[in-house]
């Protein structure tokens, strides 16, 4: 405990967000699962496609393929929209690898359905 107490003062504070409160609540922390949720709102998180996928700001492009009506726009096409070199998504052609990415968002946001997470 004493161990992962230290790794855990540490690597918030590297993050230079430590407190005299979280310092204390730290050292005051009795089981290792206190520990952890304390630690928790500092821990880096996992950069997931889904992630990427709104970093590149396909997130409305998944709000437009929702919303589609029957004999609406395929999603290829909506998805030129949304080419923005400054986002990394500089051409149609890895447009396809966004649509992955942008499934991966679509996952993430709502939930995980299993029709279109297949």
């Amino acid at each position: 405990l004493n161990q992962r107490r230290s790794e855990v003062r540490a690597a918030i504070e590297t993050q230079e967000k430590l407190t005299d409160g979280l310092s204390r609540a730290i050292d005051d922390a009795q089981t290792l699962a206190e520990l952890e949720d304390i630690y928790r709102p500092f821990r880096p998180k996992r950069r997931t496609r889904a992630t990427i996928a709104r970093e590149k700001g396909l997130e409305p492009l998944a709000d437009e393929i929702l919303a589609q009506k029957p004999h609406a726009k395929a999603p290829e096409e909506l998805a030129v929209a949304f080419i923005d070199p400054e986002k990394g998504v500089e051409s149609y052609d890895i447009l396809p690898a966004s649509l992955y990415r942008f499934k991966d968002s679509l996952c993430l946001l709502y939930g995980k359905r299993a029709r279109l997470s297949s």
